[in-house]
């Protein structure tokens, strides 16, 4: 059994994977902004027989990331895998030269800077578990149908920095 930290997990993909994961019998850590939400993914995981937690995760708060690491290394040593799967779409509906710079930066807050943040965080007890990250991600090779500015440059950096 691994301990899994899967961000976003209250919801979509990341879900999803907290139950595929949680019931090949991994303990899920449920990371998620909003404590309500994640709460209720925690129940509905544990309803499900899935071993679960929730763990306050705001990729856009710094100091939420810091917090959860500190929790991590006290209550949670034995984190053995990272999944970055939260993340924000920015405004998918403007063309690259109209990109407002505040979308750009929250954007890119959330999908690489707070990614980033929190792997930073927890290397030290994934090093010492020989644990894995994997950062959830798309292609961000020019599309003729669709070239969020926002999105696709923050998806940019996450496959540079997993790529490292």
């Amino acid at each position: 059994m691994t301990r899994i930290l899967i961000t976003g997990a209250n919801k979509g993909i990341g879900f999803a994977l907290a139950q595929t994961l949680g019931n090949q019998g991994n303990s899920i850590l449920v990371g998620a902004r909003n404590a309500d939400r994640g709460q209720e993914a925690v129940a509905k995981l544990t309803a499900q027989g899935i071993s679960a937690a929730y763990l306050n995760v705001d990729l856009s708060n710094n100091n939420t990331l810091f917090t959860a690491a500190e929790t991590v290394k006290s209550i949670y040593p034995d984190l053995g895998m990272l999944i970055n799967n939260a993340g924000i779409p920015g405004n998918m509906q403007v063309k690259a030269p109209d990109t407002q710079i505040s979308d750009l930066q929250s954007t890119m807050q959330v999908n690489f800077f707070g990614n980033f943040t929190l792997i930073q965080a927890l290397l030290p007890v994934l090093e010492t578990n020989r644990g894995r990250i994997i950062n959830i991600t798309i292609p961000t090779a020019a599309n003729p149908f669709w070239n969020p500015l926002a999105y696709k440059t923050s998806k940019a950096a996450l496959n540079t920095m997993t790529l490292r």
